[in-house]
């Protein structure tokens, strides 16, 4: 990056702030929030049912970007909670703008970014529609190790989160009892081991056959900047 890039980029995490565990960020309804950039934590963003029935939509990792809707819509529809002690930065929309017009590179890798959170979208929907329980929650420890380590927040095989049964459940549209008797399976198969936030996979090629990973939808080996070239 040029010194340019990494002046814009800091212009995002300029106004670092911290939240403790179990506060809730934005609320859907609210005018006038601002995006964000996780600096460290988890952040679940969810819809609830006026039955009080809540569906995840994703859990943010460290250098997620958050509420980028606020840019252009006037009204969150989306709760924003810490799932941990977190810490963000906001920053005005016009600032994000001024990275995609003013900084093509940084443009083009937060397109690239935008691109793959929708895959990973998608990739979840099919996951909720089409595979089994069981290969649902094994999918999706692997999904959520193979973005922290590009993050640089998790080793080789193992990550630390703060992934309980309620959240899980809510994440893959299960109860907390078949998310409990899912994950002894994976633990008696030897694809998975655990000790409070600890998730160990001892067997990582085993489970993401056992579970149909297949990580292309997340692009770990494009470059954005080949495509920013392309389009010159």
């Amino acid at each position: 990056m040029t010194d340019g890039d990494r002046e814009a980029l800091a212009a995002l995490e300029a106004n670092p702030i911290k939240i403790p565990k179990g506060k809730e960020l934005i609320e859907p309804g609210e005018d006038g929030t601002k995006p964000f950039v996780l600096l460290s934590g988890f952040v679940i963003v969810s819809r609830s049912s006026s039955a009080g029935e809540r569906l995840i939509i994703d859990l943010m990792i460290p250098g997620d970007l958050g509420n980028l809707r606020s840019i252009v819509l006037e009204q969150t529809d989306m709760f924003f909670d810490s799932a941990s002690d977190v810490t963000i930065s906001r920053f005005h929309p016009k600032t994000y703008y001024e990275l995609l017009t003013k900084q093509p590179r940084l443009g083009t890798a937060l397109f690239f970014a935008n691109a793959v959170d929708r895959s990973l979208m998608a990739e979840r929907l099919y996951s909720i529609g089409r595979r089994s329980g069981y290969q649902r929650l094994g999918h999706f420890l692997l999904d959520l190790l193979a973005r922290m380590r590009r993050a640089g927040v998790a080793d080789e095989n193992s990550f630390r989160a703060p992934l309980t049964l309620a959240i899980l459940g809510d994440l893959l549209g299960m109860t907390l009892e078949h998310v409990s008797r899912l994950t002894q399976r994976l633990r008696r198969a030897g694809f998975l081991r655990t000790e409070r936030d600890l998730y160990e996979f001892p067997d990582l090629e085993g489970l993401a056959k056992a579970a149909d990973f297949d990580p292309f939808y997340l692009h770990l080996k494009e470059n954005p900047e080949a495509k920013q070239k392309a389009l010159r």
